[in-house]
């Protein structure tokens, strides 16, 4: 699905990708536009050793992501590599719902890695949480000023919940931030 205005998931139904064949990149929903989530499931079962996400937002800064409730997931069939959202150079507001990743090997909840992003990531509810090999929230590129703002919510990550190797602002002021076997910020 390619987003290029304004879209919105009311539904309580269930939206999945079928897995591809290995080493294929696969999304669920490729966004340049606005996409609101108030309720449903979205699941991205992905390749077994490739990038998969359920929502991809373009290099796009005009691209936004608000999720209200429901559940975005990657599943544990991703062996490698999932991410559930990608924010780029958008905007992600999370209010409530869940956003798990399952995979097993470097799988990641919530990204914005590109060499010069800008994304903005406001937590104020909800859960993220990541059970694979890398970070929860995880900031990539040198030069990436990514921010993420936190002032509710559960983020939990297994190697960490919060990994930021870019130049961008973390602010916190309050919600929950744990990891199970690494560090949490």
């Amino acid at each position: 699905l390619i987003n290029n205005g304004e879209l919105i998931i009311d539904g309580t139904g269930i939206i999945t990708t079928v897995a591809p064949a290995d080493n294929e990149v696969d999304n669920l929903i490729i966004n340049s536009g606005t996409i609101t989530i108030n309720d449903g499931t979205l699941i991205n079962r992905g390749a077994t050793d490739a990038y998969t996400r359920v929502i991809y937002n373009t290099s796009a800064t005009t691209a936004k992501i608000t999720i209200n409730d429901g559940t975005l997931k990657s599943s544990s069939d991703n062996k490698y590599g999932s991410r559930v959202i990608d924010v780029a150079n958008g905007t992600l507001d999370v209010i409530g719902g869940s956003i798990i990743d399952e995979s097993t090997t470097n799988g990641i909840a919530i990204e914005s890695n590109s060499t010069n992003g800008d994304g903005k990531i406001n937590i104020s509810g909800g859960t993220i949480k990541s059970s694979s090999t890398c970070a929860a929230i995880y900031i990539g590129g040198s030069n990436n000023s990514a921010d993420i703002n936190i002032t509710g919510g559960n983020i939990e990550g297994n190697a960490s919940a919060i990994h930021n190797t870019g130049i961008g602002d973390i602010s916190v002021s309050g919600g929950t931030i744990t990891s199970s076997t690494g560090n949490s910020i």
